[in-house]
């Protein structure tokens, strides 16, 4: 999925701080055919800042987020999206893994950065809780922003990328709790392993 801005091209004024009354906010799918569409164009959504996040489960809903507004779901064909939670507003990425709606936010219940379940399942509805993998809370990174989770044979992992001090962080399921067991470090000048 794409974000983009309801506008004709060139544009010389700035997009974030317009409101999404006048320059809807555009999810845009293709399909496995290349087809584009570009629909939803939304009206209620980050007026005034920028969109980060889409993903769906089957290509008609879509969950999404953003600089503010928090975690939100809409449909194909919509022009207004439904707001799940009222914390965290400051989303950076959506996720499914396992029919389960996940994402990383800043500013919830006191913590910079975290991981956590909307809801349970994959949510349409407001008044959705937000879940923050716990363990995940107090550990050495910072800034949680790309992730992603994997059914492996070896068992669950989560790959987490920290904004904080470039790394890759791989996390396994262990017993029910997430445990760092690996971080790949990313410099300008080259890339290595931390640990092993």
């Amino acid at each position: 999925m794409i974000f983009d801005y309801g506008v004709t091209p060139p544009y010389s004024g700035s997009l974030t701080g317009t409101a999404s009354t006048t320059v809807n906010r555009i999810v845009a799918t293709i399909d496995a055919n290349g087809n584009i569409n570009t629909t939803p164009a939304l009206t209620d959504f980050l007026t005034g800042n920028n969109p980060r996040t889409a993903t769906s489960s089957d290509g008609t809903n879509i969950w999404l987020g953003g600089a503010a507004g928090g975690v939100r779901y809409t449909t194909i064909g919509s022009t207004t999206s439904t707001q799940l939670a009222t914390v965290p507003t400051n989303i950076i990425q959506v996720n499914i893994f396992n029919c389960r709606l996940y994402e990383t936010s800043a500013t919830i219940t006191g913590m910079v950065y975290t991981i956590a379940a909307v809801g349970s399942r994959l949510p349409t509805t407001t008044g959705q809780t937000i879940t923050p993998l716990s363990e995940l809370l107090n550990v050495s990174y910072e800034s949680p922003y790309g992730f992603y989770m994997a059914n492996l044979s070896a068992g669950n992992v989560l790959y987490v990328t920290n904004n904080a001090d470039s790394t890759i962080i791989k996390y396994s399921l262990v017993s029910g709790s997430w445990v760092a067991n690996d971080s790949l470090k990313i410099s300008t000048s080259n890339i290595y392993l931390l640990t092993t």
